[in-house]
């Protein structure tokens, strides 16, 4: 029974191959690209299974004859050497062709995927140096300091920041441990007990590390370091990023020291100040500024104004600042303020916005000035001095009364005494005559004082009328140069007219009281001059349509410590011992009154020993053409 099995299989094994052969052979037929790898697998396997059923059918001949089953006949033939090696030529040939078929389909993939990987591998190569030297680049153009190390602190990487900010090229630092970067042994010890072992903790935020250059100047970096891990998040090494901060830290010790000296003088002004951000919330103040609000500088620091005062003051603050922020510049208002001890105050509020290094606006600082002393002060002096006016104008007004009454009399003194003097009827003796002569000289002069003091009493209690008219400025100068020609006769003083003999000009003015300034002006010119000295008497247009009229002596002149008194009443030169010449001191002070009532300019020049030039000025007649 046993040996009926092995012909049997043989049987049913080729029955199955054959069942085999033909699904691959109709799998086959519905393969449309036979270069596909699923129609070259089932090439390959129909190969396969042809040589199986083969195999087994000659195998199950050569068996079933061997066991009877078949004639004995085909046995023998099946036997033979050159019949028996044909199931492994088959073999040979299958086992070719299914490597035939392997080398053309999967070697040249093989190849092509080989490759694709070296050029996969030699473009990630590329890749890789590009994004050495990109990233060198990038490192290298950091002004700071970059450095790499691996797991024991020794130095691996380093950019050219390094040599900026240390002194040393990588060259200098490869291989070596970081240690020799630092102030000190310690140093290095310690920042690698907290930041460069396994159990530190990671820190974004950047710390200052003291370290000494290679010259061996100690300078303290603002330093980040973070970990570099591997794919299974071991520590592999460190990368450290140093930038120098001397110098920021010498500008924050300056800052600092600037700031502690502006709030030192802060708090040494005795008047409220205070400076405040964009949103309104005080930055800084001093002691008095919590005075006026009532609260300590500490209930005021960080708060806004509706923090800590009243609703109704916090939005008339508010509302004063906002405006002042939204326009910049400076505000300067005056207003009265309730202070915090509930006393009102007179204040002068002075703001003006910050800004910041780019010009954009930071806040607002502001100075309170307490005017309260002062405004009653003004308050008092405004009383004072309209009390002194109101005691002036009396008093102009009793001169100019008691000047009437003078001159009324003196009239009389001075029309009998002249009458005396030329009467043919009486006979007087020589003593008389000169007596008399003294009469006259001295009540002229007095009736003169009089006139002036009635003139200036009249200008001060604003009685004085003037008549504006058109006048014919060289005929003014002209009679006032023929009516003081004789003052200086005795003394051979000579008054040239430079002004009278050319074109008519016009002048809108008073023409007596223009006639009296110029009879001051030439009167003074003579009795101030030298002997045998020259008065002149000039004149120009000026350019805003004014006619200057100049009188010029070459007497003493006038030192400049006398200059801001000119014009006061009773001044006068015979202050000086050397001077001694008559007068009231009152004619140049009515002459200004004069000139400005009739809206001209007064003024002088003078040098000590050369002599002077006083000058009016008035306007000229519009629309008329002036040749001068």
């Amino acid at each position: 029974m046993f040996q009926l099995i092995t012909p049997i299989s043989y049987w049913v094994l080729t029955v199955l191959w054959l069942v085999i052969l033909g699904l691959y052979l109709v799998r086959l037929r519905h393969i449309k690209s036979i270069d596909g790898t699923v129609a070259v697998l089932l090439t390959i396997l129909a190969v396969d299974a042809f040589r199986t059923v083969f195999e087994s059918a000659y195998f199950g001949l050569y068996f079933n004859s061997l066991f009877g089953m078949l004639p004995k006949g085909i046995y023998e033939v099946l036997s033979l050497p050159e019949l028996i090696i044909i199931p492994k030529i088959i073999n040979v040939i299958a086992g070719i062709l299914v490597l035939a078929l392997l080398i053309r389909r999967w070697v040249p993939r093989e190849l092509e995927e080989r490759e694709r990987l070296v050029g996969n591998l030699r473009a990630a190569v590329v890749e890789s140096n590009h994004n050495e030297a990109r990233l060198n680049a990038i490192l290298d153009g950091i002004s700071d300091g970059v450095i790499f190390v691996d797991i024991n602190r020794r130095i691996v990487a380093a950019n050219k920041g390094m040599e900026k900010t240390f002194g040393y090229t990588f060259y200098d630092l490869a291989g070596k441990t970081t240690s020799m970067l630092y102030e000190s042994e310690d140093e290095y010890e310690r920042q690698g007990r907290i930041r460069f072992n396994l159990s530190a903790k990671e820190k974004t935020t950047p710390y200052e590390v003291s370290y000494r250059h290679k010259n061996g100047e100690v300078f303290v970096c603002e330093t980040l370091g973070a970990t570099i891990k591997g794919a299974d998040g071991e520590i592999q090494g460190y990368i450290g990023v140093m930038r120098d901060i001397t110098e920021r830290k010498q500008v924050d010790i300056q800052l600092k020291s600037q700031i502690t000296f502006l709030q030192t003088l802060i708090d040494t002004i005795p008047n409220p100040i205070f400076y405040k951000g964009a949103d309104g919330t005080y930055l800084g103040c001093n002691e008095p500024f919590g005075q006026f609000i009532g609260k300590s500088k500490e209930e005021i620091i960080g708060r806004t104004v509706f923090e800590i005062t009243s609703k109704e003051l916090a939005d008339k603050y508010n509302k004063a600042d906002q405006d002042l922020f939204n326009i910049g510049g400076t505000q300067t208002y005056e207003c009265p303020v309730q202070f915090g001890d509930g006393s009102i105050h007179e204040v002068i509020f002075n703001k003006a916005v910050y800004l910041d290094g780019d010009g954009t606006s930071s806040g607002i600082v502001g100075i309170i000035l307490d005017i309260t002393d002062r405004k009653r002060v003004e308050e008092q002096l405004v009383a004072a001095k309209e009390e002194a006016e109101r005691a002036n104008k009396i008093k102009s007004e009793f001169l100019a009364s008691m000047s009437h009454e003078l001159r009324t009399p003196m009239n009389a003194v001075l029309g009998f005494a002249q009458l005396m003097q030329h009467d043919p009827r009486n006979s007087l003796t020589p003593n008389q005559s000169d007596y008399i002569g003294h009469i006259i000289e001295g009540g002229n002069h007095l009736l003169e004082l009089v006139n002036e003091i009635l003139d200036l009493a009249k200008i001060e209690a604003d009685h004085l009328s003037l008549t504006l008219e058109d006048v014919n400025s060289n005929d003014a100068v002209s009679d006032a140069v023929m009516m003081t020609a004789t003052l200086g006769e005795k003394r051979k003083i000579v008054i040239d007219d430079q002004f009278s003999g050319r074109a008519p000009t016009f002048l809108q003015t008073d023409k007596v009281r223009f006639k009296q300034c110029l009879l001051n002006l030439l009167s003074n010119a003579v009795k101030y001059n030298n002997d045998g000295g020259i008065v002149t008497v000039d004149g120009e247009q000026t350019n805003d349509g004014f006619l200057r009229i100049s009188i010029t002596d070459e007497g003493c002149g006038i030192p400049k410590k006398d200059y801001p008194r000119m014009f006061q009443m009773f001044h006068r030169l015979d202050g000086d011992p050397t001077i001694t010449k008559e007068g009231t001191g009152i004619g140049l002070t009515v002459t200004k009154m004069l000139i400005e009532r009739m809206a001209g300019r007064i003024g002088f020049n003078s040098e000590v020993d050369v002599g002077s030039t006083f000058w009016i000025e008035l306007p000229l007649v519009s629309n008329q053409n002036v040749l001068i």
